[in-house]
């Protein structure tokens, strides 16, 4: 019998802009251009408890469509500019990425693909095919990352799917999967999807890349979540956002809890220039003197790379 929980769970959610008016007394306009994905049980969470960190991260407001936004780009790192096939971006030499959904456990509000996000079931459907051919005629490659959206949105048997494709594939060392769902979908980290990530560690490494921002995230669930991927190699990727964590001490306590959690820290990313982002946008020199007090703060290799994104690639700010 299959373990759909998380499923029944990730449909009670608030997709629209009458629900979110209703449920938080809002008022934002009929005709606001950008998707909407609240987990009820985050809205609850939101409303019930006012935390600032994760309205700010994850209710949609007006700000998204002030005059501010026209600084932004609807496709800031040029994702359509390297993508090589439907659903494969091939930036770099030895890795691509693979996109097997758009859909995600929520839609932050930052989030540098929010012009880019749908909500297609079949969305998979003929691009494991595509991967496959592109990795028959790229043997330098060595590494596939698994983004979207969030890859472990899909089943844990098309994610199996796709690892018995990748494992035909001697030159692929790495498989990463980039995902917030430990965190904003506990419940999608099953003991079948621990089963199946476990079962192709000898043919390949694997790492989880673990989307978060702020300690006040992490709720018991997503702890415990966390705690069941253990015999992953986990990594963190947070985003510097004005007015959630542009603060080192924020961010010396996340980066601690993180590392009690088995997580290391990996990339600080500079806010993208998104249009409906923008909002969170802060100068460089800001980012640079946040990470010196770092320094000051913490033990190096609990630092990450603060890096920015360009079409071309990342930069390395510190």
């Amino acid at each position: 019998m299959k373990n759909d929980s998380w499923k029944t769970h990730f449909k009670e959610r608030l997709k629209t802009v009458d629900e979110v008016n209703e449920y938080f007394s809002m008022n934002l306009p009929k005709d606001f251009p950008f998707d909407i994905n609240i987990p009820l049980h985050l809205a609850k969470e939101i409303k019930d408890s006012d935390n600032q960190v994760l309205r700010s991260q994850f209710l949609p407001t007006k700000e998204e469509i002030t005059s501010i936004q026209s600084r932004g780009q609807e496709d800031p790192i040029g994702d359509q500019e390297n993508s090589k096939h439907q659903g494969i971006v091939h930036r770099y030499q030895n890795r691509i990425l693979f996109f097997p959904t758009t859909n995600c456990p929520v839609i932050c509000r930052y989030c540098f693909r929010k012009n880019e996000l749908s909500d297609h079931e079949d969305y998979l459907k003929g691009r494991l095919g595509v991967l496959e051919k592109y990795l028959q005629e790229n043997s330098a490659l060595n590494e596939v990352i698994l983004s979207g959206g969030d890859p472990l949105m899909i089943s844990n048997e098309k994610i199996e799917e796709i690892l018995h494709l990748i494992k035909k594939f001697k030159n692929i060392k790495y498989v990463r999967f980039h995902s917030r769902s430990p965190i904003s979908m506990p419940r999608r980290i099953d003991d079948k999807l621990i089963e199946i990530l476990s079962s192709f560690v000898s043919d390949f490494k694997i790492i989880l890349v673990v989307h978060i921002n702020h300690v006040s995230e992490l709720s018991d669930e997503s702890i415990k979540a966390v705690q069941k991927l253990s015999p992953i190699k986990m990594l963190s990727q947070s985003v510097l956002l004005k007015g959630v964590n542009n603060d080192a001490f924020i961010l010396k306590d996340l980066f601690q809890k993180l590392d009690s959690l088995g997580i290391s820290p990996y990339y600080l990313h500079h806010p993208d220039k998104v249009k409906g982002a923008m909002h969170f946008d802060l100068n460089i020199e800001e980012g640079l003197k946040i990470m010196k007090e770092l320094r000051q703060l913490l033990p190096g290799w609990l630092i990450p790379r603060y890096i920015q994104d360009f079409s071309s690639g990342k930069v390395t700010l510190a």
